[in-house]
């Protein structure tokens, strides 16, 4: 079998290299379709640049066929930009987003992500280096998520302009060799970013992609059919020792230690939830009140971004695990959860979240002498 298993390996390595070759080339067409960008765009990513250390030239091109800022290129890096997008964009929600990119740069991500994929080329058969490699990208987000975070006082506005790339990038997706923003729909749960975000302790949650899976299963298949032979086989010689009556007492007793499984475990797949958004002084809610919500299931996570007309809400999401997150203008904003999965079809109702004022405060740590502490951290 070895010379057969040979030419297998062979020929799928080849298709894997022709498939990142194919992608490459299908980045530069991309990037020969856009235009410049303008002088003042370019001035700020400059800027930016000699800020994190890039001493390379950056260019910058504007395209309205991708939905979410990208990376492509190392040599001679390529920062792409949806125009609908940067002029939706606050100015400081534009330069936190430009960091990030920034920070792929400077981490020199795009050949780390073309050795990875020559790893996954020549090791294409074998699941674990799969799992391994999205790991790898999720963590890659994760650092320069940190880089845009530590750039901006403000974390939670950070988190939104996530979300909404993520929601943006679901409906078209980047090309594969770039570093984009916010990862296609499927390949990164945006609710594990967005803890990462918001808090220090949290850690992504560790899925294994459906390649994967399908490699773990065969595999495991395998190795259940080889023990069901040998199992064959002893209960053969088995039958051969022992007597009926002996056969019968050792089949009772193994019934009996088989657990028994509870068929009650299946929850629905969708649930509705109700409840109420009031402010502490009473006050009506402001216009353009906005409700996030992010559910987190077992082999998926998703969020939901609703505008709140009323002090009611009534939604019906995927059931999961479930966050609330409230943003509006005048309040802090606020985040109600976890809300459990529901085991029945009943409704999760009597949720209440109240939006309270945000108390502005200046931080300065100092040591006993009255030296500023740097790089020091307060968490309120």
């Amino acid at each position: 079998m070895s010379p057969l298993a040979a030419v297998i390996w062979i020929l799928g390595v080849l298709a894997m290299l022709v498939r990142m070759t194919r992608q490459i080339i299908a980045g530069r067409r991309l990037c020969h379709t856009m235009l410049p960008a303008d002088s003042e765009l370019t001035s700020l990513v400059e800027q930016l640049s000699q800020r994190l250390g890039i001493r390379r030239r950056i260019r910058v091109l504007m395209t309205e066929q991708l939905q979410t800022p990208a990376v492509m290129g190392a040599v001679w890096p390529v920062l792409l930009l949806p125009g609908s997008m940067v002029t939706g964009l606050s100015a400081e929600q534009l330069r936190v987003v430009l960091i990030h990119e920034l920070a792929h740069i400077r981490r020199h991500d795009y050949l780390v992500n073309l050795g990875q994929m020559l790893i996954e080329s020549l090791l294409f058969f074998n699941p674990a280096v799969w799992w391994i490699s999205r790991q790898l990208r999720v963590e890659r987000e994760a650092c320069a998520d940190a880089v845009a975070v530590s750039s901006t006082d403000n974390p939670l506005e950070y988190a939104s302009v996530l979300a909404t790339c993520a929601e943006r990038i679901s409906l078209q997706s980047v090309p594969p060799l770039a570093q984009a923003f916010a990862e296609q729909q499927g390949t990164r749960s945006v609710l594990d970013r967005v803890r990462r975000v918001l808090s220090s302790d949290s850690a992504p949650g560790l899925r294994i992609r459906w390649t994967s899976l399908a490699g773990i299963l065969v595999l495991s298949g395998a190795v259940l059919f080889a023990a069901e032979k040998g199992a064959q086989v002893v209960v053969e010689a088995a039958a051969r020792l022992l007597t009926p009556e002996e056969r019968m007492e050792v089949l009772v007793e193994a019934r009996n230690n088989v657990p028994k499984t509870d068929e009650t475990d299946d929850a629905p797949e969708k649930r509705e939830i109700k409840g109420r958004v009031e402010t502490q002084d009473g006050k009506p809610l402001p216009l353009n009140t906005n409700l996030t919500e992010f559910v987190s299931r077992r082999n998926s996570s998703s969020s939901i971004s609703h505008t709140l007309f009323d002090n009611e809400f009534a939604h019906r999401i995927p059931n999961g695990e479930t966050y609330l997150w409230v943003k509006a203008e005048g309040y802090a904003a606020t985040i109600l959860g976890p809300v459990p999965a529901s085991k029945d079809a009943a409704a999760v109702d009597d949720l209440k979240i109240v939006l309270k004022r945000g108390t502005p405060a200046d931080i300065r740590l100092e040591d006993e002498a009255g030296t500023p502490i740097p790089d020091a951290s307060v968490e309120c």
